[in-house]
């Protein structure tokens, strides 16, 4: 498809100059007609490869734990996930997370009535970005972005993808985002479906925008403007899509590893909700989580969402909002999943969570 420009777009490239090509730009003058869409996060091809390498690390850590009596802790020192797939070597395990994707695409493809798009919500990928052009020697980034892209090229609706922190790095910068965007289009855009305006945010620019503080301020006047057209052009609902959550449980939990941080958590619920957003979906935490941030006079519901791919379980002996809260590494089609997300003027927006094995019945 080509843009405005007359430039061609592939279907990972369709988001362009803030908006999405398979999308139109303003409301539905017409009414609302109901619609589904299906959320995945974390397809992170590579992740339980990169757990099974770090295994001799946790080893070494849990001696040390053990060594010093308990003083120095393993989740502290070396905050590595117990890998619970010891029959997969990391090849295999590599392999499994692309049938996992692989199988999302057949379920969502056989969908009926067929969805209205499917989101990937962040970390398409595990391997971290090159940071600067003499970097770009990471040849093993570049293999799972084209397998991820030679999965996500059969899905028959439209394909949304959102920037997460393995995609764009921990601390983004121009070139990273850049690269980004030459694979799979702007990293921040919105569209309508129907009456319903969906806005996608760089989280990552708002847990770390150090490394491009221009790109960051772009981004949140970006949003201010964007919320001020859904309210004037009579949005039903507004909905923002992102990698990183908020908040996990509560929107006065502490800062933590998976969080955004209290001072700009705040600031954005509190612009979102006063603009008429009911949702925010996320991904990242690896688990299902969510909750409800509340004024006297606004609503706005979180939601995590499990991953398709490799998911953690918490150990409650750390801090569950943190990388010393992570237990297990888990691959497994009865907890990896999707999120079935219904859209009507008169029910507002139902999701639910669905594991791959249920769809597949």
């Amino acid at each position: 498809m080509n843009d405005a420009a007359g430039t061609t777009h592939d279907r990972f490239t369709m988001a362009t100059d803030r908006r999405h090509l398979d999308f139109p730009k303003e409301r539905s003058s017409a009414g609302s007609a109901p619609f589904t869409f299906v959320q995945l996060a974390d397809t992170q091809l590579g992740l339980l490869s990169s757990v099974k390498h770090g295994q001799g690390l946790r080893r070494l850590a849990t001696a040390a734990e053990t060594i010093s009596c308990g003083f120095v802790k393993q989740r502290e020192l070396i905050p590595v996930a117990l890998d619970t797939r010891p029959d997969l070597t990391g090849d295999e395990a590599y392999g499994t997370e692309l049938q996992y994707a692989q199988r999302s695409v057949q379920v969502i493809n056989s969908m009926r009535p067929r969805p209205a798009f499917v989101i990937v919500c962040g970390d398409l990928v595990n391997t971290f970005p090159p940071t600067k052009p003499d970097e770009h020697t990471n040849h093993r980034q570049e293999k799972e972005v084209q397998d991820f892209k030679r999965v996500f090229a059969e899905v028959q609706v439209p394909l949304v993808c959102v920037c997460g922190n393995h995609d764009v790095g921990n601390r983004p910068n121009a070139y990273t985002i850049d690269l980004w965007t030459r694979r799979f289009g702007d990293d921040y855009f919105s569209f309508w479906v129907e009456r319903v305006k969906f806005l996608v945010l760089n989280t990552q620019l708002y847990k770390d925008g150090s490394g491009a503080p221009e790109l960051a301020d772009a981004q949140d006047r970006w949003l201010d403007r964007e919320l001020q057209d859904a309210q004037s052009q009579g949005a039903q609902f507004t909905v923002v899509f992102s990698h990183i959550p908020p908040f996990i449980w509560d929107p006065d939990e502490p800062d933590g590893y998976f969080p955004l941080s209290r001072p700009i958590r705040s600031n954005l619920l509190h612009r979102l909700a006063s603009n008429n957003v009911t949702h925010w979906f996320c991904g990242h935490y690896h688990r299902n989580a969510g909750g409800l941030f509340r004024t006297h006079d606004d609503q706005l519901e979180v939601v995590t969402t499990a991953a398709i791919g490799t998911n953690l379980t918490t150990d409650h002996a750390g801090d569950d909002l943190g990388l010393s809260g992570i237990g297990t590494a888990v691959l497994d089609d009865t907890v990896s999943g999707m999120r079935i997300v219904n859209v009507s003027s008169d029910k507002g927006v139902v999701h639910r969570f669905v594991s791959l094995q249920e769809l597949e019945q």
